[in-house]
């Protein structure tokens, strides 16, 4: 009875990881100055209210509380600049943080949880890297023995299918030719 595919891991994508979190971080940052900015003049319980058209939703909520304040027939733009509003500043943070492509809930402001792993994609794949784990392990043991191993030299008897890695010192699965993605 043949056993159902298990993918398992051959990598790790750090630069994706480490795209995500500098636009989390950016978001973040384009957030907080654009929050603080509108509550000197109103206050938004709900960040997510944040996602629409917030220029607008900025003006409409700047007019409800205010209008009260001012006489009937004072037009929106005097009210503004009473009230030193600077718009040209509230736009441009608007621009900056709507320019940041990243889909956050805005009222906890946390990463979003995501697998960066590299997993196999079929039966060979998974032969190939079990295969491959055994030997890198076994030249694991051997420096354990204070054996001189020189890493370039088992990455070309390889053909590439492992590399070094300078970040760990030692040699790991290349994902690129296990997954037969090499360009």
């Amino acid at each position: 009875m043949k056993s159902k595919f298990q993918p398992i891991v051959v990598g790790y994508d750090f630069a994706t990881e480490q795209i995500d979190t500098t636009l989390f971080k950016d978001k973040t940052r384009a957030f907080n100055e654009l929050s603080n900015e509108i509550d000197k003049f109103i206050k938004i319980e709900d960040k997510n209210l944040f996602k629409g058209n917030l220029y607008e939703l900025f003006i409409n909520l700047f007019y409800d509380k205010n209008k009260l304040n001012f006489p009937p027939d004072v037009p929106l733009n005097v009210m503004l600049k009473m009230m030193e509003v600077n718009l040209n500043k509230i736009q441009s943070l608007v621009a900056e943080f709507n320019a940041i492509e990243l889909d956050l809930d805005l009222n906890n402001l946390e990463q979003p949880k995501k697998d960066y792993s590299i997993y196999t994609e079929n039966e060979s794949q998974n032969k190939l890297a079990i295969y491959l784990n055994r030997i890198l392990s076994g030249i694991s043991e051997l420096k354990k023995i204070e054996k001189t191993i020189y890493p370039q030299n088992i990455v070309q008897g390889l053909n590439g299918l492992v590399v070094f890695s300078h970040e760990s010192n030692a040699l790991i699965l290349n994902h690129f030719a296990i997954l037969d993605k090499i360009r």
